[in-house]
């Protein structure tokens, strides 16, 4: 197996290998989309197994090395299949008929070691035509990984408008974040470790809106906020910042504050949900998420709301509220069918 970084011109192939991902442009070459990494296997040590994704019209490959474990792929599989629906329900216009091009999901797990650190990940740089598996299938944060990565399939790899909106007061990109990492707790299959995960990113987001630069999470990377702390705010305002801030407010506050919009959504009589604000921004009937909730919700609670982007702390009570929702909508986001009249 070789990954590099996609050096953004044809790529030589060898007799004998295959690109993962790749687009052949003429016999021996082949050339890779955007930052996706190269990846080139060899045919006699690797396989391939194919999946029809109904929900987005595309084919999806497994690719696996020869003699992995049955039970593990078995496993992979119902991950790749489960993820791909689930998250189609967030797109309801699905792929524009020039983005329905196979997708290659490649297992490496194991192959630098669990992948539980950057020391042991192998983990070749996803894109529109590759994803790769790269941690333990028995630690759920990898399921959830998989899912946040198959969510930018849909609204970072593969965009149309609608999928990437860009309003002042919270940018495209920090817009994907939010959606990847909701995404990646809602459909989750193990709604215990969704609570139990919330709250460890509640309790993280104490620590880091106390005013107390002394209080930092004690583990890496976010004990490097010792040296920069609050206000954490989304949008990021300031491109040189500490990885660690990206890192918090991507996979901390990014999937808090929707959890948090649930709980006043709640608190306001629940006319609507998340996930159908979500599909509606999807559908273009905003201009992006905060003009849907200018039109959703009361004048009072889109100000807590936008407070929560600026970097003040939520109050539990949302989160609390906002997790008891997610139990209970959480069988009807996992068992997800689309329907007949999505295209």
């Amino acid at each position: 197996m070789l990954v590099t970084d996609n050096p953004r011109e044809a790529v030589a192939v060898p007799e004998g290998w295959r690109a993962i991902g790749g687009v052949t442009t003429e016999p021996g070459c082949a050339i890779f989309p955007g930052d996706q990494a190269v990846v080139l296997v060899k045919n006699d040590a690797w396989e391939e197994k194919t999946f029809p994704h109904e929900e987005a019209g595309i084919t999806l490959h497994r690719v696996s090395p020869k003699g992995y474990d049955p039970s593990l792929l078995q496993t992979a599989d119902v991950w790749i299949m489960n993820a791909h629906r689930r998250v189609r329900q967030l797109y309801p216009l699905g792929l524009l008929p020039t983005q329905k091009q196979d997708h290659y999901i490649i297992v490496v797990t194991g192959r630098a070691g669990d992948g539980d650190t950057k020391e042991t990940r192998l983990f070749p740089n996803p894109g529109p035509f590759m994803t790769p598996l790269y941690r333990n299938f028995d630690v759920p944060r990898s399921l959830a990984t998989f899912m946040h990565t198959t969510s930018h399939l849909f609204n970072k790899r593969r965009p149309r408008p609608e999928t990437q909106p860009d309003e002042y007061g919270l940018t495209k990109d920090e817009y994907l974040e939010i959606v990847a990492s909701w995404s990646d707790l809602v459909m989750h299959d193990n709604p215990k470790w969704v609570d139990n995960r919330v709250r460890f990113l509640y309790k993280v987001h104490l620590l880091l809106t106390d005013g107390d630069n002394t209080t930092v999470p004690d583990f890496e990377p976010l004990n490097q906020l010792k040296n920069y702390k609050e206000p954490f705010q989304i949008p990021v305002t300031d491109e040189n910042l500490p990885f660690a801030v990206s890192e918090y407010i991507h996979y901390d506050l990014c999937p808090l504050v929707m959890v948090g919009l649930d709980g006043l959504l709640e608190k306001e009589g629940r006319q609507t949900d998340v996930m159908h604000i979500l599909q509606d921004v999807h559908r273009g009937m905003y201009k992006g998420l905060l003009d849907a909730l200018r039109h959703k919700i009361s004048k009072e609670d889109y100000d807590t709301f936008y407070s929560w982007l600026r970097g003040n702390r939520i109050p539990f009570d949302m989160i609390d509220k906002g997790l008891a929702y997610l139990d209970k909508r959480g069988d009807a986001y996992r068992n997800w069918v689309k329907p007949s009249d999505w295209p």
